[in-house]
């Protein structure tokens, strides 16, 4: 309660700097502060107190009531609660402190810290009188929070550090002090930002800091600039962050900002493996840099060898295909000649030769091409079933021999015309063919042909059936019968091998048209082999393109018949010239591009027939400076003979303007009507 003397002289309490209010204002207010409110006169004897300091001390409560108590009562009253052992000699030296500090306008703030774990902020001030103000506030809450905050910054890993406007240290956690152990002895509350920086600087980490690198890093000195630059960061903050390195070679980030109210917070991240992550990543980029540049002047190799391997195969295939034109077509022309018996057998033992030699031959070749990637459909319109008939001729005079059947079935509804590679096609019958007259010793093979639906597609397949009545395989054999270098049954004698090729560059056929191949067997039940090819639907007007088929043409009149042989090989230039002589032409032989051009500027032909590599100037560019000219020949049928398959090499000698292309070795009656039709063609320009 408040005493009658200050209800009575409202004077005394502006002495109190307290505002003017009535009674019962003033009353109300001091009871109900949320602190201890203590009012003592000159005599250090209690005038006035509010209940809220009881509340505090509670031991206060056996000396009341206060008012009349002296201020050591009071403080030695409340002794016990403290949380000290010696609060008899801490209570003697309290009252010595706040007598010496009684006459000053306001003493040192103190803090009591009591057993329950409670703290107790003192202020007090002088009142006009001569009494003194004391105010008692429970700072418990605001000390936890301020505890728990500093628990956060210690736990974390970062150090943080944090001045007042003044520049003095406030705070600074334990990773701070381990991150900068030179500096850590005068990181203590109170220390200026001057003295913490040239700690630093004698114990030598300010190298690299910032533009402030220094090489020296014993150097106790910093000059009046640079110190000056690192002070104005510190106050004006750095937020973007600068690194600064170490003296033992830790790279430390500094981030720096300034509070409303003026403080420095600081924040210093250790970088150091960052630092080196970043190097190892620079030197694994430079690796694969390096290694890029290394697979890109590796791809190029490869490309290179890979050209190279595709010129010297058409290079060997042309070159061995030219002398087994010459080797089978003397054969052929040597069986037109009477020979006895032991020289007939003598002779087709070499033309089985020559032949088993040359579809070896093609089979490496092609396989070659298609472990290149260099497969490329050339579509054109064929007849399906025409396709099946024609394959299986071939194979008529084996058959005989050997007392097999050979049928051809084809479908009920198979279209007359359908767009599709027929080579390929061609190909990969005619192998399934071959491989079935080979291992069939009685009975029949039949070939079907069917159109089915595509499932993998909106479209259609063309599909072929070879079956057999032959000896049959097992099913381990069927099981690897497509991988390369794999012969039907290596258990079989010599004379029904092969290279092991023919079925694996089929699977890769069929793959490369849209198709597939396989393969059902038992043995001693014979062998069904089917092939699926991708086709279109087509008008049987669009008519075939590539070689011509052998057909009846109009018989030339005698002058019409003079035909240009060019072939730079002897034998070959030799075979071809007594073929078309036996057949009625009249010859005349180049052996060389520029050769073939003079003869062509001299005289009139019906035909001619030019091979694709010659040397002085080569078949396209003989053909090319042909059709350029103005002569009598310009427009003549030009046929192309090569022994190389590819494609890229073909499309170059069409464009130069071959009429159409014949492979080497060529079969005659092939020659024979391209050479027919190429001399009435002829003759009609």
């Amino acid at each position: 309660m408040i005493p009658p003397s200050l209800e009575k002289d409202p004077g005394r309490l502006e002495h109190l700097d307290l505002p003017v209010m009535t009674d019962g204002q003033l009353r109300d207010a001091v009871e109900n502060l949320r602190d201890g409110f203590l009012l003592y006169d000159r005599h250090e004897r209690v005038v006035f107190h509010n209940r809220r300091l009881i509340e505090l001390y509670p031991v206060l409560e056996a000396i009341a009531p206060l008012r009349g108590r002296s201020m050591a009562e009071l403080i030695e009253a409340v002794g016990p609660m403290l949380a000290t052992e010696r609060f008899a000699e801490e209570a003697a030296a309290r009252i010595a402190q706040r007598r010496a500090e009684w006459s000053q306008s306001a003493g040192t703030p103190y803090t009591l810290v009591l057993k329950d774990g409670r703290r107790i902020l003192v202020g007090e001030r002088a009142a006009a009188n001569g009494g003194r103000v004391v105010v008692h506030t429970d700072v418990t809450a605001e000390k936890q929070a301020e505890m728990r905050l500093v628990e956060a910054i210690e736990s974390l890993h970062n150090g943080f550090v944090l001045f007042d406007a003044d520049d003095r240290l406030v705070l600074a956690n334990e990773p701070l002090r381990r991150m900068f152990p030179a500096q850590a002895a005068i990181m203590v509350p109170g220390a200026h930002i001057d003295d913490i920086v040239r700690a630093g600087v004698e114990g030598g980490d300010y190298r690299n800091f910032g533009e402030l690198g220094r090489s020296d890093a014993g150097q106790a000195d910093l000059a009046e600039g640079e110190f000056e630059a690192i002070y104005r960061r510190h106050r004006e903050g750095v937020r973007d962050g600068i690194e600064r390195q170490l003296r033992d070679g830790r790279w430390i980030v500094v981030h720096q900002a300034v509070t409303p109210s003026g403080l420095r917070v600081g924040l210093r991240t250790d970088v150091t493996l960052l630092k080196e992550r970043e190097r190892e990543l620079a030197a694994a980029h430079a690796d694969l840099q390096r290694m890029a540049e290394e697979l890109r002047l590796a791809r190029e190799r490869a490309e290179a060898a890979d050209r190279a391997k595709t010129e010297f195969l058409a290079i060997v295939g042309h070159e061995l295909r030219t002398p087994f034109t010459g080797i089978r077509g003397m054969a052929d022309l040597l069986a037109d000649a009477p020979l006895g018996p032991e020289h007939r057998r003598y002779l087709d033992a070499m033309r089985r030769s020559t032949a088993s030699l040359l579809e070896m031959l093609d089979q490496i070749l092609d396989f070659s091409q298609v472990e290149l990637g260099r497969i490329e459909r050339y579509d054109a319109a064929f007849d399906p079933a025409a396709l099946a008939v024609e394959s299986v001729a071939l194979f008529q005079a084996l058959a005989l021999e050997k007392g097999l059947g050979l049928r051809v079935a084809p479908a009920r509804g198979l279209p007359a015309s359908v767009v599709g590679d027929e080579g390929k096609t061609r190909q990969i019958l005619l192998n399934l063919l071959s491989n079935a007259v080979k291992f069939t010793d009685s009975g029949s093979v039949t070939v079907s042909a069917a159109l089915v639906p595509d499932p993998r597609a909106d479209g259609q397949l063309l599909r072929y059936e070879v079956a057999d009545t032959g000896i049959g395989m097992s099913p381990e054999a069927t099981a690897s019968l497509f991988q390369p270098f794999r012969q039907l049954d290596s258990r079989r004698p010599r004379g029904r091998g092969g290279s092991g090729l023919g079925l694996a560059i089929c699977k890769r056929l069929a793959n490369a048209l849209g198709g597939d191949v396989s393969v059902a067997s038992a043995v001693g039940e014979g062998t069904r082999f089917w092939f699926t090819v991708a086709v279109q639907p087509a008008d049987r007007a669009t008519g075939e393109q590539g070689a011509p088929p052998e057909t009846e043409m109009a018989a030339p009149t005698p002058d019409a018949r003079r035909v240009l042989v060019v072939e730079d090989d002897t034998t070959s230039r030799l075979l071809v010239s007594a073929l078309l002589t036996q057949w009625g032409y009249a010859v005349v032989e180049a052996g060389d591009g520029g050769a073939a051009l003079a003869a062509l500027a001299a005289e009139r032909f019906a035909a001619v027939l030019m091979d694709v590599h010659l040397p002085v100037l080569d078949g396209p560019g003989a053909v090319r400076c042909l059709r350029a000219g103005s002569g009598p020949n310009r427009a003549v049928p030009v046929i192309g003979l090569s022994g190389e398959s590819n494609a890229a090499r073909l499309a170059d000698c069409a464009a130069a303007g071959f009429s159409w292309m014949l492979g080497k070795p060529f079969d005659l009656p092939v020659l024979r009507a391209a050479v027919a039709r190429a001399v009435a063609e002829g003759a009609a320009v």
